[in-house]
C-alpha cells in the first residue's frame, strides 16, 4: 500500500532545516544526535562561538516556520541544549514542509500525510492495489482536504508527459486549486451536465487507448462527490464510469472520489478486483467518529494504515500552483545525523 522512508532519513533532513534556520539568525549551532518518543523529536545541540540557550531559545519560532511545526521548545538538558518538536499530528501536519524533508519521491506517488506510526505514508498509484481511491464520510471529516492533498502532491512530483488532470466538483467549492494547476486538461465540471460529458469523453478516451495500446501520461479524474450521480439516475453515466475504473489500469486512468454515503457501485467493482484503496475517518472507544477531522483509516485489501492527512494552508496553496507551473525542486539535503529512534 505504501512506500516508506526510513525515520532516520526523515530526521536528519529536519536536523539540517534546523542548522539553516538557527544559521540565518547568525546562531551557528550543529545537531549532534537526538531521540525520538511518543510526543516529541528531541535533537540535541552543540552551539558554536558564543551561542547561548536563551539566544537558541529566541529563535524557536523561525526554527518551528522552517520545519513546518508548531509547539516548538527549547530547553537546557543536562550537559547541553536541545530543541523539541512535537511529533506531528493532525492540522499542525503541513504538506510542503512534510515534502521537503522528505525530498525525493518518485513520479506517481502521492504524499498523503503521517501514520501514527511517525513515519510519512506515501502512495505508489502505479501499482494495481492502489490504482483508485475512494474516501467516505460525514461532511466537516475532511474527506475534500484529502483529495486535495493527493491532487497537490502529484502535481508537484510528476510532470505535465506524466500526468494529466480532471476534476468534477459540483459547484465548485472543493477544487478551485485545480483549474489554476498545468496538469488540467480542461476546465473544472462545476454543473451535472458538463460532469456527466467529463465522464462520457474520459470512457472514450479510455477506449481509444486500449485500442491503439497507450497508457501515458496517466489521467486521473478527481470526484469531490459522488451524491449527485447517484441522484441523477444516468445509467449510461453509470455504466461508462464502471468502465473507467474496471479498465483504468490497462488504460492509465484513475479515479479518486468521495461520498458522505457507502462506495457507489461502480467503486465497488474496483474493491472487488483489489485496486481500491477506502478511506474512513478514524472511529473513537464507543463506535462513533473521531471529532477530529483530517484522520483516516486508509486500506487496499489486507493492509491498513492509520494516517493524519497533510493539509495545505491558503498560502501553500497558491505556491504549490507556482511551484507545478516552475517545476518542484526539493532541496538536497545530506544525511547523517546519527538520530535515535527506538520504535
Amino acid at each position: 500500500m505504501e512506500k516508506i522512508f526510513l525515520n532516520r532519513s526523515y530526521l536528519d533532513r529536519q536536523a539540517n532545516q534546523i542548522e539553516r534556520a538557527l544559521r540565518t539568525m547568525s546562531l551557528p549551532t550543529r545537531v549532534q544526535g537526538g531521540q525520538v518518543t511518543d510526543r516529541w523529536i528531541r535533537y540535541h545541540l552543540e552551539p558554536a562561538g558564543d551561542t547561548q540557550a536563551d539566544h537558541v531559545l529566541q529563535a524557536a519560532e523561525a526554527v518551528a516556520d522552517a520545519i513546518g511545526a508548531r509547539g516548538v521548545r527549547v530547553a537546557e538538558r543536562g550537559d547541553g541544549i536541545a530543541i523539541e518538536v512535537p511529533r506531528m499530528r493532525g492540522q499542525a501536519l503541513r504538506l510542503l514542509p512534510l515534502m521537503h524533508a522528505i525530498h525525493d519521491v518518485p513520479a506517481l506517488n502521492a504524499v498523503v500525510g503521517m501514520q501514527t506510526s511517525g513515519k510519512p505514508l506515501i502512495l505508489d498509484m502505479n501499482k494495481p492495489s492502489t490504482w483508485h481511491l475512494f474516501a467516505m464520510g460525514q461532511s466537516g471529516c475532511g474527506k475534500s482536504e484529502l483529495m486535495r492533498t493527493i491532487l497537490a502532491s502529484l502535481c508537484l512530483t510528476s510532470r505535465r508527459s506524466h500526468l494529466s488532470v480532471l476534476g468534477i466538483d459540483i459547484g465548485g467549492q472543493e477544487f478551485g486549486l485545480i483549474e489554476a494547476l498545468p496538469h488540467m486538461l480542461t476546465d473544472l465540471a462545476t454543473d451535472r451536465d458538463f460532469a456527466k460529458e467529463l465522464i462520457l469523453w474520459l470512457a472514450q478516451e479510455v477506449q481509444r487507448r486500449l485500442q491503439i495500446g497507450i497508457s501515458r501520461p496517466h489521467l486521473v479524474l478527481f470526484v469531490d462527490d459522488f451524491t449527485w450521480l447517484s441522484a441523477e439516475r444516468s445509467q449510461h453515466v453509470l455504466t461508462a464510469l464502471n468502465e473507467i475504473i474496471l479498465k483504468g489500469f490497462e488504460s492509465g486512468v484513475h479515479v479518486i472520489g468521495a461520498a458522505r454515503d457507502p462506495i457507489p457501485l461502480p467503486m465497488r467493482s474496483a474493491q472487488k478486483r483489489g485496486g481500491l484503496i477506502t478511506a474512513v475517518p478514524t472511529r473513537n472507544a464507543n463506535g462513533g467518529y473521531e471529532e477530529k477531522a483530517g484522520r483516516f483509516q486508509l486500506k487496499a485489501g489486507a493492509s491498513s494504515r492509520v494516517v493524519d492527512v497533510a493539509f495545505l494552508s491558503v498560502r501553500d496553496l497558491d505556491t504549490v500552483v507556482q511551484l507545478a507551473n516552475s517545476g518542484w525542486r526539493s532541496m538536497l539535503i545530506p544525511s547523517g545525523k546519527g538520530i535515535e529512534n527506538p520504535s
